[in-house]
């Protein structure tokens, strides 16, 4: 209809529906929270939620998470970057077919 509702009374960033009856949003201090809502007839909403601390960043245009329609959660979570050895594989067609690489 174009109407506005308010759901979180502290914002809230990277907003997600589930389904119709149910949204997600990361509060400002990074925790998932959900709202039950119904918008049968008129809106109503019940309560936040909080889930779990999700330490997300702002992703711009896309959610670092999403809600599937059965309720699973899905988190692209940041980790801290840790050296790994790089290993190079020259010659691996030769491998593929058995051939001795020279």
């Amino acid at each position: 209809s174009g109407a506005k509702y308010q759901v979180s009374s502290n914002g809230g960033r990277m907003p997600r529906w589930r389904t119709q009856n149910e949204i997600f949003y990361l509060a400002s201090e990074d925790r998932l929270i959900t709202v039950a809502v119904d918008a049968t007839t008129s809106f109503r909403s019940a309560a936040p939620q909080p889930l779990f601390q999700a330490n997300l960043r702002d992703g711009g245009f896309f959610a670092q998470y999403d809600v599937g329609a059965d309720g699973t959660i899905v988190v692209n979570e940041l980790v801290p970057h840790q050296a790994a050895p790089l290993t190079l594989l020259v010659n691996w067609t030769a491998r593929l077919t058995g051939s001795k690489a020279e």
